[in-house]
């Protein structure tokens, strides 16, 4: 592993993902999003990259989303944060896949190919592992703008 800085550019602004941090960024597409409820807790030490896209189906299971990749999907809206790599356990369980978790777990997390400001790249999302009989297609691929809630605007 590189210990100095790793580096993406997007468009024109260059986002510096730092030693101590993951190596993929995590895209948030539910709870985990700015204004999602549980970022304020569980991101305290993340930093918020920006909006970003997958391509899967999105559904929603009565209380949160389920993210399903697919590349036949439509473009599916989250959040990309630059998280600490001790954060990732406390994540990990959150989503319900921790080390001490029962199976089989609900969600998995999986590396996906996103896209912020045009730019692709490599980042780590929580996907849906558990059956859709049912689950129920959000189709405008927003869960904050489906359940009526402004993201909140950049600071």
């Amino acid at each position: 592993p590189s210990t100095g800085p790793r580096c993406w550019r997007f468009s024109t602004n260059r986002i510096v993902i730092h030693a101590d941090r993951s190596d993929r960024p995590l895209f948030a597409y539910g709870s985990l999003r700015r204004g999602g409820g549980a970022d304020q807790r569980l991101l305290r030490e993340a930093r918020w990259l920006g909006t970003a896209t997958v391509v899967g189906r999105l559904y929603h299971d009565g209380h949160y989303p389920a993210l399903i990749p697919d590349p036949a999907g439509t473009p599916v809206i989250g959040d990309l944060w630059d998280v600490p790599s001790h954060c990732w356990p406390a994540l990990d369980a959150w989503e319900g896949c921790g080390a001490t978790d029962p199976q089989p777990h609900p969600y998995r997390r999986a590396t996906l190919h996103a896209r912020i400001d045009a730019s692709p790249v490599e980042a780590q999302a929580y996907v849906w592992s558990g059956p859709i009989n049912d689950l129920h297609l959000i189709g405008c691929g927003d869960w904050l703008a489906w359940r009526g809630v402004a993201a909140p605007t950049p600071s």
